[in-house]
């Protein structure tokens, strides 16, 4: 059975260091979706594998990029758009501010294990969402205020269930980029 979440999404990679304090949801089932295509219609995946594959690359691609940002203060958010599109651009931008007007700096970098395909949706046009479950671990993570301390508290949670949603970044095209990404309130499978 299929599930799509309506969940808030997370505010920023990094706003976990923080926070903690996030928000998630518990999966309702998925509307029927229209299945409308044609014989000549290929889906943008051959198989579930394949997709995993390429969510499994995007978020590796994601969190480089995240981790290099962060690790600058947040000066320059453009090559973020590279990675993430909608609510997840949105959040990583914030979070990058954040980081530039307080003059933090991370180091260290992002690890995430346990990647699992939740649901593909594809609409028969070349348009697809890849959603997921994964395990993200922030263990080998710091952040740094201007003269070099950890802001990061001792009671972090350094490895937790997240639900990622991806989507291609051109239609007919397999390359995804993260378009949410929020906390799994469900059974910790991490």
């Amino acid at each position: 059975m299929r599930f799509v979440s309506r969940c808030r999404p997370v505010m920023g990679a990094m706003a976990l260091v923080g926070m903690l304090a996030l928000a998630g949801c518990a999966p309702q089932p998925a509307p029927p979706s229209p299945s409308a295509t044609t014989a000549m219609d290929a889906p943008v995946f051959a198989s579930d594998a394949e997709a995993l594959a390429a969510a499994t690359a995007a978020y590796a691609a994601y969190l480089q990029t995240i981790d290099a940002v962060l690790a600058n203060g947040g000066r320059e958010v453009s090559p973020l758009s590279d990675v993430a599109v909608g609510d997840a651009l949105s959040a990583e931008v914030g979070t990058a501010q954040n980081y530039a007007e307080k003059e933090y700096r991370s180091v260290g970098s992002t690890t995430f294990d346990s990647v699992q395909i939740q649901a593909i949706t594809d609409d028969g046009s070349g348009n697809v969402l890849v959603s997921t479950y994964l395990c993200s671990d922030l263990s080998n993570v710091d952040v740094l205020e201007k003269g070099g301390t950890s802001i990061v508290p001792a009671d972090r949670v350094d490895r937790f269930p997240l639900q990622v949603v991806f989507q291609n970044s051109q239609v007919a095209s397999p390359g995804l980029k993260i378009s949410s990404s929020v906390t799994w309130t469900g059974t910790n499978f991490c």
